[in-house]
C-alpha cells in the first residue's frame, strides 16, 4: 500500500474562512497530483489531506 499525503497549515488567526480556503487548496493540489502519470500508475494508492492549525487536525481521505 502507498499513501499520498498533503499537509496544509492554517494560521490560528485565519479563523474558519482561512481553514476552508486551505482545505480547498489542498484538495485541489491532491487532485492535480493524482492526474500525474507517475502517480496514477501507483497501485493501492490512498490519498489524504491533513489540515492543521496545531490545535486541531482535520483528515480528509480523497482516494
Amino acid at each position: 500500500y502507498q499513501h499520498l499525503i498533503e499537509l496544509k497549515y492554517c494560521k490560528k488567526g485565519d479563523k474558519q474562512a482561512g481553514w476552508e480556503a486551505q482545505k480547498q487548496k489542498g484538495m485541489q493540489q491532491v487532485e492535480e497530483y493524482l492526474q500525474l502519470p507517475s502517480v496514477a500508475a501507483l497501485h493501492n494508492l490512498s490519498a489524504w489531506l491533513l489540515v492543521t492549525d496545531t490545535a486541531r487536525v482535520e483528515v480528509v481521505k480523497l482516494k
